[in-house]
């Protein structure tokens, strides 16, 4: 039978294995635990930057119903890279370089310095106009054959990816977005108007966008992009509109709102509301070149997508946005709208 003191001596032992225990039990804890990919993540994510930019038209007001039942769900990753656009630093050799490529007789450009955008080269040389900044390319084209023959859509489309590739200020990897093709009726005196078909058409327009990660660029325009081509029937470009980035440079991943966290924020009527135009019976806009605000009742969202929202300025990130799309009627008049809701959290 032990005795008092060898029992004393028994717990003082059994204390201290516990307590040595409990100390290895903490730090395999406290280690699983810095090494779990929950942790790592909350390490490799800090805060997300303020949120885009967006301009919303003051006097547009959120719509009074917001239906998402018609929304189809999409893959939302865990985490998405930022990035930051970089300009180009185009000096006047280059300028001039481009304008032989599209003017019929370049001369020396009126040059304006310390623009927005930089340094600003134009060019007004009749029907011909050539505006270049430091990210932005304009371009117009009055001197039209009107005895061309008329060439196949496909063909069309052919000349107006050559055409860009030519052009070595742009981005050459673009690609078509073939539903944002637009049919128009053009004439030297009035603005186009659009019509259904190619073939009642006499100008074809052309969207062609860039990508990140597989995320098309938007801005707070929807109708516009990267860059837009209008091209006559007989192939002979009229207009260009495009962006001249040097890179988009690769910044800090940060996580994602989850697509029901996204719906939540949109029918509490927190996204911003870029488009809402009357569409014609062509389903274009009514108001080809403004954005006039709509009385909004009840708007039906039916496509949901990623979107990498592009600022004005390059002090701004590149970040990614959930891109609600959806229609409404108004006065018996079928409408489209389009609603930007941040995405990082």
């Amino acid at each position: 039978m032990a005795t008092l003191t060898e029992t004393i001596q028994l717990l003082k032992k059994s204390s201290i294995f516990g307590v040595l225990f409990l100390i290895i039990a903490g730090l395999l804890i406290l280690v699983i635990f810095t090494n779990s990919p929950r942790s790592q993540d909350q390490k490799l994510l800090p805060s997300p930057p303020p949120n885009p930019p967006i301009k919303q038209n003051p006097l547009q007001s959120q719509p009074q119903i917001i239906n998402t039942d018609r929304l189809q769900n999409i893959d939302v990753p865990g985490q998405l890279d930022t990035y930051q656009a970089i300009k180009r630093n185009i000096g006047l050799a280059e300028a001039q370089s481009l304008a032989t490529k599209l003017l019929i007789t370049p001369t020396s450009p009126r040059v304006v310095e310390n623009t927005q955008d930089g340094t600003l080269f134009v060019w007004n040389q009749g029907n011909q106009t050539l505006n270049l900044s430091q990210s932005n390319l304009r371009y117009t084209n009055g001197n039209i054959d009107e005895n061309l023959l008329n060439l196949p859509e496909t063909d069309i489309i052919n000349i107006g990816q050559d055409f860009l590739r030519s052009l070595i200020l742009l981005d050459p990897d673009l690609s078509l977005n073939t539903p944002k093709t637009a049919y128009l009726i053009s004439t030297p005196v009035a603005l186009p108007q659009s019509t259904n078909s190619f073939e009642s058409a006499n100008t074809i327009e052309l969207h062609f966008e860039k990508k990140l990660d597989g995320i098309s660029l938007v801005t707070n325009s929807p109708r516009s992009s990267y860059a837009i081509l209008r091209i006559t029937k007989g192939g002979e470009v009229t207009r260009l509109d495009a962006k001249l980035f040097e890179s988009f440079n690769k910044k800090q991943a940060f996580r994602t709102k989850t697509l029901k966290e996204a719906i939540s924020a949109v029918s509490a009527r927190q996204g911003s509301i870029v488009e809402a135009v009357i569409l014609d019976e062509n389903g274009q806009s009514l108001e080809l070149f403004q954005n006039l605000p709509v009385d909004l009742d009840t708007v039906s969202l039916t496509k949901v997508s990623f979107g990498y929202f592009l600022p004005d300025t390059t002090d701004d990130l590149v970040q990614p946005i959930y891109v609600f799309e959806g229609n409404f009627v108004k006065d018996n008049q079928n409408g489209r709208v389009v609603i930007y809701v941040p995405s990082l959290k």
